[in-house]
């Protein structure tokens, strides 16, 4: 019961978001492999406009293989409370990157909210980290 609300409530934010349903009409959730975030690593430079840090996830299936071209939502931070908003695909490694620019210094913030691809299940569960912050510079 609890993997087909988890598969109810990503193929509704999928809608919201204008992404592709997650599993194939008649499908099964228990059925589905599943991916989750393996783990987030922020990474900040100086730039001449100010700050720049880069947010890298990556996304793995339940055998830690990455998955590629998944659409990975985020809800992220700059400083002095700048909200961020997006979704990028995963790229074939599994690796997906945000450049966040700021002119302030202070604490950033990125969470990854829900992972979609077609035909998996988002395990948020398995995850080893969802989010992460960094004081830069």
């Amino acid at each position: 019961m609890k993997k087909r609300v988890v598969l109810l409530v990503v193929v509704l934010l999928s809608v919201v978001f204008g992404a592709a349903p997650v599993a194939a009409y008649g499908q099964e959730a228990q059925d589905l492999p599943t991916l989750h975030v393996d783990k987030i690593i922020m990474k900040g430079t100086q730039v001449p406009s100010g700050n720049r840090v880069v947010a890298t996830a990556w996304i793995k299936d339940q055998d830690g293989n990455p998955v590629p071209s998944a659409q990975v939502y985020i809800h992220a931070w700059k400083p002095i409370n700048i909200p961020v908003f997006g979704m990028h695909a995963t790229k074939p490694d599994g690796r997906v990157a945000w450049t966040m620019n700021s002119p302030y210094q202070g604490l950033w913030t990125f969470c990854v909210v829900v992972v979609v691809k077609f035909g998996y299940l988002y395990d948020a569960e398995a995850n080893n980290e969802t989010c992460d912050v960094i004081w830069y510079p």
